[in-house]
């Protein structure tokens, strides 16, 4: 299979504002901080803990890619998403799950920028891997699963989300810590 480089719009949301409950962070809808530039983020992927007075609050932060599919016609029998880890602490573990940014909500939609509201555009029911743990900085290989493969041929573009597993995926809020990121 043809190497496919992921498009040069993908970027990093992060729910806000950080006094957020966890099930509020994790489902936030409003305007997430956008960052569509910066080439090393220490918390593309996230579920962030603050103890502060009265209670914890939560901030939560995914990456989001997409790939032009068109030249692919047949299902492939296998892919693998390569990224590189800068930086990795407390649970930092990820899992990539489908995504609907960037416009991508049907197959031969045209992808735009990502927009501050594309937070919650993922569908946590379609994962593209299963846990990928992340113990250091380096170059990272991610199989793709069979969910994944399907989309690569039946949709024009994939779009993916990666997301903090152990938190964000299994909707569970971090008890200790503060900064499960990768």
């Amino acid at each position: 299979m043809p190497t496919i480089f992921a498009h040069t719009r993908d970027g990093v949301l992060s729910s806000t504002p950080n006094s957020l409950s966890f099930a509020d962070a994790r489902g936030f809808t409003g305007n997430a901080i956008i960052d569509t530039t910066s080439p090393y983020l220490d918390e593309s992927v996230a579920t962030i803990r603050f103890s502060g007075r009265g209670a914890d609050t939560f901030r939560i932060s995914r990456s989001f890619l997409y790939f032009d599919c068109t030249s692919i016609t047949v299902q492939p029998a296998s892919a693998t998403l390569k990224i590189y880890i800068r930086n990795t602490s407390e649970d930092g573990n990820i899992r990539v799950i489908k995504s609907t940014a960037f416009g991508l909500t049907t197959n031969g939609a045209s992808p735009t920028d990502l927009a501050d509201t594309d937070f919650d555009n993922v569908d946590f029911t379609t994962t593209y891997s299963d846990e990928v743990t992340v113990s250091s900085a380096g170059s990272l290989s991610i199989t793709l699963t069979s969910d994944a493969l399907a989309d690569m041929v039946s949709r024009d573009y994939l779009g993916l989300a990666l997301v903090n597993n152990p938190y964000d995926y299994n909707n569970t809020a971090p008890t200790s810590g503060a900064n499960h990121k990768t």
